[in-house]
């Protein structure tokens, strides 16, 4: 019996496009589609022959690149000269993967903002709940939605404005880690809890996602509780009282 190793070397076909873009300096606006398709399917095999458990969304882009490459074999006129293809086929590909170097970029600013602020964290958390919870859960919301914007702001990056696709299954195994993060008795800060994450190597622009989706779903389901810890302080999460 084979052993099927599941191994999450990259976040998926994109990460692995740019890193193979990335890998052999190649110019994101003028892809040697040929080239690059190539790679990808070497890779592609190769995940295969080491029993790898290779995502459907892997195939789909090696779909996507043979299209595109058998696009761009085709002559640029007909044979009478009157009909030429308009456009780059390569176009719907470079804008994705610009848009996700971007965010990519953006989760390791974000990263590395909060391991600044760790570092000029001197006093413990507070054992103690806070005096000054948010009573409404429209308040909540909103602080949280703020927080999120802030750290993107510091971050210098643009608001995700990309539709994401997120299986409920991944928000519902977040939520169940979050809960089991924080207590009633010891509330934990946001920066704490993105902390947790880049500890462990998992802090990326989606997992940012994730996690904010997460935490909205608990909010929802009224098992946590924020709020801040001083007027204008930081954001406190915590597990309402019976959970």
């Amino acid at each position: 019996m084979k052993c099927i190793v599941h191994l999450d070397i990259f976040e998926g076909p994109l990460d692995l496009l740019l890193f193979l873009i990335e890998k052999n300096e190649i110019e994101i606006l003028n892809i040697p589609i040929a080239e690059v398709t190539e790679q990808y399917l070497r890779y592609i095999k190769l995940m295969e022959n080491l029993d790898l458990h290779i995502a459907s969304e892997y195939f789909m882009m090696a779909a996507k690149l043979l299209y595109i490459k058998s696009l761009m074999l085709i002559p640029r006129k007909s044979i009478d000269g009157e009909i030429e293809l308009e456009g780059d086929p390569r176009e719907s590909l470079v804008r994705q993967l610009l848009e996700y170097k971007k965010y990519k970029e953006m989760a390791i600013r974000l990263s590395d903002i909060l391991e600044e602020e760790a570092n000029y964290i001197s006093r413990q958390e507070s054992n103690k709940r806070s005096d000054v919870p948010v009573d409404t859960e429209e308040v909540e919301l909103y602080s949280l939605v703020k927080a999120f914007r802030e750290l993107m702001k510091r971050a210098q990056a643009p608001e995700p404005s990309m539709d994401v696709f997120i299986d409920e299954s991944r928000i519902l195994e977040e939520t169940e880690l979050i809960l089991k993060l924080i207590t009633s008795e010891t509330p934990m800060s946001l920066e704490r809890l993105m902390r947790y994450y880049i500890h462990r190597d998992e802090f990326t622009v989606w997992k940012v996602i994730i996690i904010f989706i997460s935490l909205l779903y608990l909010m929802r389901d009224k098992k946590i509780i924020v709020f801040q810890d001083s007027p204008y302080g930081r954001i406190m999460v915590r597990v309402r009282d019976g959970e």
